[in-house]
């Protein structure tokens, strides 16, 4: 998988309208294979390109990480990309090969840049070291 950069997808949207924007950080354990982890994430950036109410997206492997940004105009697409098919068969297969993922949501205006991976990673990074404060470094 390459890494890709905004990817613009669907109609824009309103000037008042609220973006949701997702980060997520998917670590490997240790020892596990890259090749399924890339594998889903061509399948699932295939179906991205078709799914309503997303706005633009970008996927990046580096790390033994994935790392993902997408942003929204309805939650509730969002919500059913999540609870689909595909999603859901990929994170089934891919549970045993991937630590906890570290989410992050937040919001911006559709005249906003799209983030940068920058500012997708202080985020998502700030987000996991609350998540181990809180999990007591687990």
């Amino acid at each position: 998988m390459r890494s890709s950069s905004w990817t613009p997808v669907g109609p824009a949207v309103t000037p008042s309208a609220v973006l949701t924007l997702v980060g997520v950080r998917l670590r490997l354990r240790a020892g596990a294979d890259a090749g399924p982890v890339v594998s889903w994430a061509d399948r699932l950036r295939a179906e991205l390109d078709r799914t309503p109410d997303l706005t633009g997206y970008a996927l990046r492997f580096t790390g033994g990480s994935l790392w993902v940004v997408s942003a929204w105009s309805r939650r509730t697409s969002l919500a059913a990309f999540e609870r689909g098919a595909l999603h859901t068969a990929a994170q089934r297969e891919l549970r045993p090969l991937l630590r906890p993922p570290v989410v992050v949501v937040w919001r911006a205006a559709p005249a906003d840049p799209p983030p940068s991976w920058e500012e997708v990673r202080r985020r998502l990074c700030a987000a996991g070291e609350r998540t181990r404060t809180r999990l007591g470094n687990r």
